[in-house]
């Protein structure tokens, strides 16, 4: 997990949140692949229904909290570290 967070936080010093919004929504639809091969792991009985319904559960909360996070990043004035300059205009810490 903190090699997601040390990716995150890499793409938003490198090329700013518009790219990063990008990346997530890539992430996002990692996800719900990820759902859909649990379906066929649960059809097959890899999975025991309680642990496809845990999985299922957390990448659903995950999938919540990217989207949060993406309309969070397109309605913020920052635009990333790469624009620190533009920070201190604002009176900001940049993200």
């Amino acid at each position: 997990m903190s090699q997601f967070y040390q990716t995150l936080q890499k793409g938003l010093k490198e090329t700013g949140i518009k790219n990063l919004v990008s990346f997530l929504s890539v992430a996002k639809a990692s996800a719900g692949e990820v759902r859909s091969q649990l379906y066929i792991a649960k059809d097959l009985e890899y999975v025991s229904d309680a642990e496809f319904t845990e999985v299922v559960n957390g990448l659903l909360e995950i999938s919540k909290m990217i989207n949060g996070l993406m309309s969070y990043l397109k309605t913020t004035e920052m635009k990333g570290s790469k624009f620190m300059e533009d920070a201190a205009t604002y009176g900001k810490t940049p993200l």
